[in-house]
């Protein structure tokens, strides 16, 4: 939006008050700075408008990626039965056949129905990297399986 101002017949108001060329100067320094500022401010309205779009877009993306977790940990009453496991003797399992070179854990996160994971033997529950691997597979299988309870 532009401002503009224009004055005519200014001779008659030239002998009644002397001061009316430096008022129209400024008028117009005013009415310049008013435009410039309705420019700066479309432009500041602007950036954050994109600024709204990304972060709306990017909570979108991570609300899709990471929703799951949310909607799991609402539909958990307390954090007293978070997380528990216990190994399973190798052998026969619900049907499973385990190999005497991995070892199986069921687990409970959350809500969720029973996990029981096979864990390769180099994995064993002495190795540094257990517990990584085990949350990382009940993670996994968390994500995929999570729609489906």
């Amino acid at each position: 939006m532009s401002w503009t101002f224009s004055f005519t017949a200014l001779p008659s108001s030239l002998l009644d008050c002397p001061d009316v060329p430096e008022l129209h100067t400024k008028v117009d320094e005013a009415l310049k700075l008013v435009n410039i500022s309705d420019q700066q401010y479309v432009q500041i309205l602007q950036v954050t408008q994109h600024h709204l779009e990304d972060t709306a877009y990017l909570m979108e993306e991570m609300r899709e990626e990471f929703g799951w977790v949310a909607e799991l940990a609402n539909q958990t009453p307390g954090t007293e039965s978070t997380f528990s496991s216990r190994k399973v003797v190798p052998g026969v399992h619900q049907g499973n056949v385990s190999k005497q070179d991995e070892t199986m854990i069921d687990l409970s996160i959350l809500p969720s129905p029973n996990v029981t994971l096979k864990i390769p033997l180099e994995e064993s529950s002495e190795s540094s990297n257990f517990v990584s691997y085990v949350l990382e597979k009940a993670v996994h299988h968390l994500k995929e399986h999570f729609k489906t309870w």
